[in-house]
């Protein structure tokens, strides 16, 4: 322990022992009276209009049940009408009947990546990222060397206004 640290501590304690001997500062009284008022206005409120888990129990189910058989009746409409296969079967089709279009777009996307990567010689796949890479590096550091111009080391310009 150093000296230094020694004077540091002793001066906290001080510090810290003349902040404890301050009265607690009081609320301001248009702060007190607005947030009573806003605890009555929230105490006033109809229960629906509430958080929902301040909601009687009965309505909090009835809600959870209403929007299980909303979210079963839109997978099912939305589904083709398959006969003769069983219920696990129908959900699987179900399922991929909701997923074709992202399985579209994911299988196109893959195809044009498979032509470009074949259509553009390696060197030049190679060369792009190299050049990415050092335009990263490139931002880093001029993002670096203007944070230490403008924040690390304020100019005594700065520290007079």
């Amino acid at each position: 322990m150093t000296p230094h640290d020694d004077q540091d501590e002793r001066l906290d304690r001080v510090l810290r022992a003349a902040l404890e001997q301050l009265p607690p500062r009081p609320a301001p009284s248009s702060l007190e009276s607005r947030v009573l008022g806003e605890l009555r206005r929230r105490a006033a409120l109809p229960w629906w209009r509430r958080s929902f888990g301040s909601w009687p129990l009965p309505a909090q189910l009835a809600l959870v049940a209403v929007c299980a058989v909303l979210v079963g009746v839109t997978m099912l409409s939305g589904a083709p009408a398959l006969a003769g296969i069983s219920p696990m079967e129908n959900i699987i089709a179900m399922a991929l009947t909701w997923a074709h279009p992202a399985i579209v777009i994911f299988t196109s996307a893959s195809g044009l990546a498979r032509v470009l990567t074949d259509t553009i010689p390696p060197a030049w796949l190679y060369g792009g990222l190299g050049l990415t890479v050092c335009l990263y590096a490139v931002l880093l550091g001029l993002s670096a060397a203007g944070y230490h111009f403008l924040y690390a080391h304020p100019s005594p310009a700065r520290n007079q206004s």
